[in-house]
């Protein structure tokens, strides 16, 4: 499975709520999170 899509088709099926900054994008980046994933943070609903 591809976590970005995989999440988005979750996202957009159960309604999950619009995530909201400031996110720590540094902190993120240690944490293994990818720049697509990152560049989603900031979207109304994930791609």
């Amino acid at each position: 499975l591809d976590p970005v899509t995989t999440y988005a088709r979750l996202a957009a099926e159960y309604q999950a709520p619009v995530m909201r900054g400031p996110f720590n994008l540094e902190a993120r980046r240690a944490a293994g999170f990818s720049e697509i994933e990152l560049a989603a943070l900031g979207q109304s609903r994930p791609n």
